[in-house]
């Protein structure tokens, strides 16, 4: 079973570090210099990448959750090692060659590839720390 509540609350910590992470007080203005653009050419965007950034997060929070299910992982060192397993076995070869591929700075993915990393190990170390009673 997965326990909702550490889904969601997975879901709610990779939002808020993202609203974080790509704040001026962090990485948001090497972020943008990297890329060649302004503050004011990312507002002008589509409205609709942080709902794109809900859903896959939440896809994804609740793949890790079934995952951990399957393979019974309890507690959140374990499930931070298995985040960053599946950080390193998945995420990053994948996207550091699609980066690539798009002629990408390489500062603009190490940043974005931060912030995925760290929010899989948390996120894999919550929902496995918080798991239902009886959870298979």
């Amino acid at each position: 079973m997965i326990n909702h509540y550490a889904v969601w609350a997975a879901i709610i910590l990779g939002e808020v570090m993202g609203i974080l992470w790509y704040s001026p007080a962090l990485f948001l203005n090497p972020w943008l210099a990297a890329q060649g653009r302004t503050m004011a050419q990312l507002e002008a965007g589509p409205p609709w990448p942080p709902l794109w950034a809900l859903v896959t997060s939440a896809l994804t929070a609740y793949t890790i959750a079934w995952l951990i299910g399957r393979l019974d992982v309890r507690g959140f060192f374990a499930g931070a090692k298995l985040g960053v397993i599946l950080f390193f076995g998945f995420v990053l070869f994948a996207l550091a060659a699609h980066y690539q591929f798009l002629g990408v700075a390489n500062q603009v993915m190490w940043i974005d590839l931060g912030q995925v990393f760290l929010w899989m190990v948390l996120t894999a170390g919550i929902i496995a720390s918080w798991r239902k009673r009886n959870a298979i």
